[in-house]
């Protein structure tokens, strides 16, 4: 893997707009780039792995914890990402602030119970939690309604964390794999595909790729309308590389699971991607296969999609979209103009995303009239 990651670098160094976006990628795995090239993002880095060691030691306690309780207590849970990713595949630090988790939303109650007895955490006004409250009990989380909420945010704020200098650690509990309907994720069938690795629960391989996929083109604002950046983080490819390089991966199975989720766009965008900086780990049949799925397919960004699927991969990763000013106009106005650094008001990130939904919508209508 490493020699494929230095013959994508070493390709495209002076190409415009590349060595930002190695910078604002700000991974592990470059840091031979970045002691060559940069050595100011290289003595961040540095101080970025200590600190998160650190955090990677509370949190392995706190999954460990949570995990043993859940398996005491009938309690489903899947580990998703992060931490889990990096147990599993990766042979240094990953960079991730927080611990993401999956669990049946009837076992709410009995986390409930859990959390309330360490009496260290707190729900955080984050997502659909009522913003009106400045500091919601930690009973609220019993009350939400895991099929609408995105997910519930809680901090562990125990006087060890505290005094190492991390001030809390997070904890995201996921009541659903497609959190935001984008697709049509079979929970059922997710859970049911998962494996235990050390103490933890956590997905297959091929159901780990296929929802790590989800996770990374969901973000995307032309296909969820949040308005975060075009570019796509290093990592996000090295993850689903690490996996591939590492299992052995039943295709067939792929294949399938990937029809059940709907997830064939998704995961045929990606390839794309993928194939630019990691060249013939996916087979080729597979890629065409998903491909042909696609066209058959009908999704609300579909005729965008066969304008993304003719853009140059590394464009789509750098987040290049001179190509496709139908898109990219509208989006840096909606940025520029409009948000300006406002993400923390939430009434004009808002607005920004039903202007950009309507703005994509017309893209789209345009599209289909070519």
């Amino acid at each position: 893997m490493e020699k494929m990651l230095r013959a994508f670098v070493e390709k495209n160094l002076y190409r415009d707009g590349f060595r930002d976006y190695l910078i604002n990628s700000f991974s592990p795995v470059l840091k031979e780039y970045y002691l060559k090239y940069d050595i100011s993002t290289y003595n961040k880095l540095l101080k970025k792995e200590e600190q998160q060691q650190l955090l990677h030691k509370f949190m392995e306690k706190e999954c460990s914890d949570l995990f043993e309780f859940c398996s005491k207590n009938n309690v489903n849970i899947v580990g998703l990402k992060g931490i889990f990713i990096e147990k599993q595949f990766w042979s240094q630090s990953r960079f991730y602030n927080d611990i993401d988790v999956i669990i049946k939303k009837d076992d709410i109650k009995k986390l409930y119970d859990y959390f309330s007895k360490k009496g260290t955490y707190r729900v955080i006004n984050k997502r659909d939690i009522n913003p009106f409250k400045k500091k919601p009990k930690l009973s609220s989380m019993i009350n939400v309604n895991l099929d609408k909420t995105h997910h519930i945010v809680l901090w562990n704020e125990n006087n060890e964390i505290v005094a190492s200098g991390l001030n809390y650690l997070e904890i995201e509990i996921h009541g659903s794999f497609d959190t935001f309907k984008i697709v049509d994720i079979n929970d059922e069938i997710m859970f049911n595909d998962s494996i235990l690795y050390n103490g933890f629960r956590v997905l297959d391989c091929e159901s780990q790729i296929l929802f790590l996929i989800y996770h990374t083109i969901q973000h995307l604002p032309y296909i969820r309308y949040n308005l975060s950046r075009m570019s796509i983080e290093i990592d996000k490819f090295i993850d689903v590389a690490l996996i591939l390089l590492n299992s052995k991966i039943d295709w067939n199975k792929f294949e399938k699971m990937c029809i059940i989720h709907s997830m064939s766009p998704l995961c045929a965008f990606y390839f794309k991607m993928f194939d630019e900086i990691f060249p013939n780990i996916v087979p080729e049949f597979i890629i065409e296969r998903i491909r042909e799925k696609s066209i058959n397919m009908d999704f609300y960004w579909k005729n965008i999609y066969f304008r993304l699927m003719k853009m140059n991969p590394l464009d789509l990763i750098l987040g290049n979209f001179n190509d496709f000013p139908e898109i990219e106009i509208p989006y840096l106005k909606i940025k520029n103009n409009i948000l300006q650094g406002r993400y923390h008001n939430k009434y004009i990130l808002k607005f920004s995303m039903e202007l950009w939904k309507y703005k994509l919508n017309k893209v789209n209508l345009k599209l289909d009239s070519k």
